[in-house]
């Protein structure tokens, strides 16, 4: 199945879903980034039920987010991280995918003989800036489990995030209200729904800043920050490749607490403050954490030696 015809059938039509099965949905964050100006980081990752489609299955997303306390700073979707070391099925992402309108504000695009429809990720400005709306997809999945795909990035001050969608649970339009009116969209592919793809209008929800799972510093995906993390944090330190075909469906800048969109050693500082705060059970690391006191950074250096992460020692040890 191609993702055309896929997403033509899934986002522009509305088709009875199969009661015993949907795709997921899981949002992880918030914790402070390490940044110069903290702010929140949110990961919003989807997966199908591979029973629809065990031969391959495509997912496409409507959703629309609202932040409360403050307003979102960018919506970005995790970088195509398909190479010679990923898994032989390659990840096409689509960043443009056609949806309907959900807040009003969107801007609208010719998708085809004058059907204006908003694609893509867009941001709110003015007193819109604390919403945004994401209309993607993405294939090929051949295994249940969820991918990340979704980056949204908010002030430090957002108490909360909501998302959801302009549809009711019955696939009808919800009115327009511009704030988050229904629920959100994942329609993904199905060998037993008309059209070969199905729609799944049961997606909504809201998530307080300090609650869990987590997203920053989580290297093994299991939506918390632990010691366990720092092996495959030493594998995506030294060997990206090898982390990307060991967790597929995980976004590397997972580790990324400087926040300027790499994961280099110059995190490590930043993710020991965080790996201190949930250790110790001091919250989550949110706020300006203070250094590692000795013992937890000794014991923070002991485990990267076991990650194989030997030579970071040195950077590490000039922050402190």
């Amino acid at each position: 199945m191609s993702w055309k015809s896929f997403l033509s059938a899934g986002l522009l039509c509305v088709v009875a879903s199969p009661v015993f099965a949907a795709p997921t949905l899981v949002v992880s964050g918030s914790i402070n980034n390490k940044a110069a100006t903290p702010v929140r980081v949110w990961n919003i990752a989807a997966g199908p039920d591979i029973a629809l489609d065990a031969t391959g299955t495509a997912l496409a997303l409507e959703l629309g987010f609202q932040a409360t306390g403050g307003n979102i700073l960018s919506i970005t979707t995790v970088p195509n991280e398909a190479t010679a070391a990923a898994p032989a099925t390659a990840r096409v992402d689509q960043p443009s995918n056609p949806g309907n309108v959900i807040f009003g504000w969107e801007t609208l695009t010719d998708v085809g003989g004058g059907n204006m429809k908003p694609v893509g990720t867009q941001l709110g400005t003015g007193a819109n800036a604390n919403k945004a709306v994401a209309f993607i997809a993405e294939n090929l999945f051949t295994t249940t489990g969820n991918r990340d795909l979704i980056t949204i990035t908010t002030q430090s001050s957002v108490t909360a995030l909501a998302w959801g969608g302009r549809y009711n649970a019955d696939g009808s339009m919800a009115a327009l209200t511009g704030n988050l009116p229904a629920n959100g969209r994942i329609a993904q592919g199905s060998t037993a729904a008309p059209g070969g793809a199905a729609n799944f209008d049961t997606f909504t929800g809201s998530m307080a800043a300090l609650s869990t799972p987590r997203f920053l510093g989580d290297m093994n995906g299991n939506g918390s920050y632990t010691f366990a993390d720092l092996t495959p944090l030493g594998t995506a330190l030294n060997n990206p490749a090898a982390y990307k075909t060991q967790f597929p469906n995980l976004n590397i800048l997972r580790g990324d607490a400087s926040g300027n969109g790499t994961l280099t050693f110059a995190d490590l500082n930043g993710l020991g403050q965080i790996l201190q705060g949930n250790i110790s059970g001091s919250g989550s690391g949110v706020g300006a954490a203070a250094v590692p006191e000795p013992a937890s950074a000794t014991l923070l250096l002991g485990a990267i030696v076991v990650a194989g992460l030997g030579r970071a020692l040195t950077r590490v040890a000039r922050h402190n």
